[in-house]
């Protein structure tokens, strides 16, 4: 993209992001926060919550935390995002999102 001149936008970074975050490429996805910071979009709501995503499952919760907490505003997915990773309070553990049924 970057030879072709052609500026990558909230979408290009939202695929992105997401396929990071599936595959735990945590240095990949680190270039994709700094160039979204770059542009100032990692202001948006969408690919902020793709960040703590990130950030989350590659177990960097600090980060994730960091992220979210500097969120101008949250959604349900944000929210679910840092809820997902976070211990519970209670010292019970979650069930795993893979676990057989």
């Amino acid at each position: 993209m970057q030879q072709s001149n052609v500026r990558p936008n909230r979408a290009t970074f939202a695929v992105i992001l997401s396929s990071c975050s599936g595959k735990r490429l945590l240095h990949l996805g680190q270039q994709v926060h700094a160039a979204s910071t770059r542009m100032t979009l990692h202001l948006d709501l969408f690919l902020a919550s793709g960040l703590v995503d990130l950030y989350s499952k590659c177990g960097r919760l600090d980060t994730a935390r960091r992220v979210f907490d500097r969120m101008m505003e949250r959604d349900i997915v944000s929210w679910n995002s840092m809820i997902s990773v976070s211990p519970s309070p209670l010292g019970v553990e979650r069930p795993s999102s893979s676990s057989s049924r």
